[in-house]
Order: C-alpha cells, then sequence, then structure tokens
C-alpha cells in the first residue's frame, strides 16, 4: 500500500451473469484486500436497451483502504474482475459476471481517458445514486456543491426491485 492515509471509497457492484455467486466471490476478494464498511441495499432492474438479457443485480460497497485512486483500479479490481470471467468489449452494454466501478474515491475530481471520478454513471443511474446516498447520506458531491442525496431521482428509485434477502446475507457475511 502506497501511503498511510486512509480514505473512504465507494465502489458500485454489477452482475447479469448468476449475479449472487459473482457478488460474493467479488466481496470475498475485495475483503481480502480492502476494508469494507458498508454494503448498500441490492437492486434488480433490467438490462439498459437489453431486454433480452438477464436483469442486473447492483450494489455499491463502501470501502476504506490507502491504496491510491489507479492502484486501486488497475491492482485490485480489475484483477478480481478478470479472475471472475468479466471479458471488456466494446460494448458498453454487454452482460457481464462482475463489473466493479470506483464511483467516489474521497474528495477526489479525476478526469482521464481511462477513469472519471465522481462516476458519470451517478446521475443516470438510480441505483448507483441510491446506494451511494445510503452509505454516505450527508455527503457532498466532489467538485460540485451538490449533496449526494440530490443526485437520487425519487421515482427512477421507486421502479428499482429490491432484494431484501440477498442484502441481508451480504451484510451479515461482509460486514463486521
Amino acid at each position: 500500500m502506497s501511503s498511510e492515509s486512509t480514505v473512504q471509497v465507494l465502489i458500485g457492484l454489477g452482475s447479469n451473469i448468476e449475479a449472487e455467486a459473482h457478488f460474493t466471490r467479488a466481496l470475498q476478494a475485495l475483503s481480502k484486500q480492502l476494508n469494507i464498511l458498508g454494503i448498500s441495499t441490492v437492486y434488480r432492474s433490467p438490462a439498459i436497451g437489453r431486454p433480452e438479457q438477464p436483469e442486473y443485480l447492483n450494489t455499491v460497497v463502501l470501502v476504506e483502504t490507502t491504496l491510491d485512486v489507479l492502484e486501486l483500479k488497475e491492482s485490485v479490481l480489475v484483477p478480481i474482475e478478470f479472475e471472475l470471467g468479466r471479458v471488456r468489449s466494446e460494448d458498453r452494454y454487454a452482460a457481464r459476471t462482475i463489473d466493479l466501478d470506483i464511483v467516489l474515491y474521497g474528495d477526489l475530481v479525476l478526469h482521464t481517458p481511462g477513469l472519471t471520478i465522481p462516476d458519470p454513471d451517478l446521475g443516470e443511474r438510480a441505483f448507483l445514486a441510491a446506494g451511494a446516498a445510503e452509505l454516505l447520506p450527508n455527503a457532498i458531491l466532489p467538485g460540485t456543491q451538490k449533496p449526494l442525496r440530490a443526485m437520487c431521482n425519487t421515482n427512477e428509485i421507486a421502479m428499482l426491485q429490491i432484494e431484501r434477502a440477498f442484502t441481508d446475507t451480504l451484510r451479515e457475511t461482509f460486514i463486521q
């Protein structure tokens, strides 16, 4: 680990291929390298623009780490995705075993060709906004004066299906 100070990070998890098994395996792998502080509600939602694909499960995980943002992505998240069979293609909306994205990294604002923090999907995906606001209810979106909870579209969130039993199982297993 590269620095002594810790930072809180939100990581989005998504899967529509054997989602429950892949969530569990991803969280097992994450817990070996990061301190998991919280897991948001797990939501089930249709694949965007792909009615032929299975539905997605999505959640947000609050972790604490001393890794810098690029180390976290390249040394932790990408290897876990690879280990769990994630195949990246030109198709941004392809079905996937697991998707691990850094949603927020402390108060960092970053725009590079391979990584944008805060994740631009935060304003586009109800499950991300809801999960982020659930875990950090008083946070301000970095680079703005907007409360994170203001990103939540309550009408879109109301359309998401809550996976309460699976959420409880993940929390009991991975939160100490």
